[in-house]
């Protein structure tokens, strides 16, 4: 296409050309109309008012000139647009290495207005990623790719954004500056952790307020087939049906697997009387494992807000070892069970509470402390409960459907299953705004001497019920210890916000004031050193023979 101001005076020229018989043919330094061809061009025409040539071949020849332009002097304001990315934007699971392609609408001045300053593709840092640009003239598309020495993140989102100075063949710009983005595949070989978190996942006896216990449900954050977090709680209102999930992630040292569970529910119905509430709730859990000498559950840790505090419970098991004749306050355990109590068949028995979702155990029946008022639960207070029991069976989430009366508060042999943190959560972590999925972020202070110090990385979900309340729900990568006890005999570790889960093996280290030394020969000790962790960019199953 030409460019619009040429296109414009060449139009207006060859139509007074054809219009203008009434004088002689030029002969200094005109051209005769008769004369003229399809490439003549609008600074050379040169009009002298005289008498006109009548020549019937040369009017032939001028009304074909105008036949053969007239369709390209139309003028082009249309500006381009862009009609299809690769990968789409939201992708997610995009292998690595990538190429991005974006096609337009029409054909662009790719060599004058396409560069790393107008097609830009940046990291979740907001680091440049170095590549090169090709053009495909026919197909209207520009290619990016990577560099081969690109360093380029697993389980990662990447944003392209292109500026409105690309233009079309007429120099019309992009009318607004183009924004998609999409998202890295996770690493590969995680099936098995996949295995151990069924083999270890928690029975789970959800406590349901009666008269609406679909706020109670487990469900998954796009539920409602969305990711934007500030209409769940107008969805799971409108709701026919909730399915069953429960999200998990898996961490292995050289000594311990660290299988974290967190369950979601789009609103926190708060205390009695609806106060405390907000929308998109967490709670959760980590069972630890112990590799050797025979794999075996040996700890439970919980996870739930307790209004401003952050609760972190610890019970573990008698055949553990953690806990000596020092007692349970010093070494930060709440209870000690047997292996068989803790962990019947293998599993965990969870208890969640209506309303305000604390994460708690069902067989523990026994108060800490009078001034202990969280989890409270004993045979007479499961006598008046109503719940939904949920279990990890075939993996097929169970779709608890309304009926006429409304949704039932009482269900057994629920399914849920499984999502991933890493593949549902972590790789959208850049969608931090108020029509996201998260608000507000911090920066991970790592422990002294670990990693992952200064991620920046979302602090707690957009909250839909009350957006200016300091209580949010928490992305597990957010939790902390900041316990509500006042009992000072029970021994409490601070450690930073995010350490529980991003660094779960310090973490556990710490509070149990266990000894982190590992002998790798025969096999016993506690190992802080990461096998698998891709949070702090740790993956050495294949490379350090203590991880295979």
């Amino acid at each position: 296409m030409y460019p619009k101001v040429f296109t414009l005076a060449l139009f207006i020229t060859m139509t007074a050309l054809a219009c203008d018989t009434s004088g002689p043919v030029a002969t200094d330094g005109g051209i005769d109309t008769a004369a003229a061809d399809s490439d003549v061009q609008a600074q050379d025409i040169v009009f002298d008012k005289g008498q006109p040539d009548e020549s019937p071949q040369d009017v032939a020849e001028d009304e074909s000139s105008k036949d053969i332009h007239f369709k390209d002097l139309i003028a082009d304001d249309t500006p381009p647009k862009v009609v299809k990315t690769e990968p789409a934007d939201e992708a997610t699971g995009v292998a690595v290495p990538f190429t991005i392609k974006v096609t337009f609408s029409e054909g662009i001045r790719f060599k004058e207005t396409v560069d790393k300053n107008t097609f830009m593709v940046q990291d979740l840092n907001g680091k440049e990623v170095p590549g090169t640009y090709t053009y495909d003239e026919d197909a209207f598309t520009v290619t990016f790719t990577p560099d081969p020495a690109a360093k380029l993140m697993l389980a990662s989102p990447y944003r392209v954004t292109l500026k409105s100075i690309i233009q079309d063949k007429a120099g019309n710009g992009l009318e607004d500056w183009f924004y998609f983005g999409f998202s890295t595949t996770l690493p590969p070989d995680l099936a098995g952790y996949k295995d151990l978190a069924a083999k270890y996942s928690p029975i789970i006896y959800q406590s349901t307020k009666t008269d609406a216990p679909h706020f109670d449900y487990l469900t998954s954050f796009d539920f409602d087939g969305n990711w934007k977090a500030n209409d769940n709680y107008n969805s799971i209102k409108k709701a026919t049906e909730v399915k069953s999930w429960v999200y998990y992630d898996v961490t292995e040292t050289k000594s311990h697997y660290f299988i974290r569970y967190a369950f979601f529910w789009p609103l926190r119905f708060g205390v009695a009387g609806g106060t405390d509430a907000f929308g998109n709730d967490v709670s959760g859990a980590t069972v630890v494992v112990a590799k050797y000498p025979t794999e075996r559950p040996i700890a439970v840790e919980t996870y739930f807000l307790s209004g401003s505090n952050e609760e972190v419970r610890s019970y573990v098991t008698d055949e553990s070892g953690i806990v000596d004749d020092k007692g349970n306050a010093y070494y930060g355990v709440n209870w000690t069970f047997p292996q068989a109590t803790l962990f019947p068949a293998g599993h965990y028995i969870a208890y969640l509470t209506a309303q305000t979702h604390e994460s708690c155990l069902w067989n523990h029946t026994v108060s800490e402390g009078l001034l202990d008022q969280r989890c409270q639960i004993n045979d007479g207070i499961k006598s008046t409960l109503t719940t939904v029991r949920y279990a990890y069976e075939s993996g097929n989430p169970t779709a608890i459907k309304k009926g006429e009366k409304g949704f039932p508060a009482t269900l057994d042999g629920v399914d849920y299953g499984l999502k991933s943190v890493m593949g549902e959560w972590w790789v959208r972590r850049d969608h931090v705004s108020e029509d996201g999925i998260f608000t507000n972020t911090y920066d991970y202070e790592a422990p002294e001497g670990r990693m992952g110090n200064g991620m920046e990385i979302p602090s707690a979900f957009v909250d839909p019920v009350d957006p200016a309340s300091a209580n949010k729900g928490r992305p597990p990568w957010a939790w902390k210890w900041a316990a509500a006890t006042i009992d000072l005999n029970f021994f409490v570790y601070k450690m930073p916000r995010g350490t529980v889960f991003l660094d779960p093996a310090y973490f556990f280290a710490k509070r149990h004031r266990l000894s982190t030394l590992w002998n790798p020969t025969t096999k016993m000790g506690f190992s802080t050193d990461y096998c698998y962790n891709q949070y702090l960019l740790v993956d050495q199953r294949k490379l350090d023979p203590e991880c295979n």
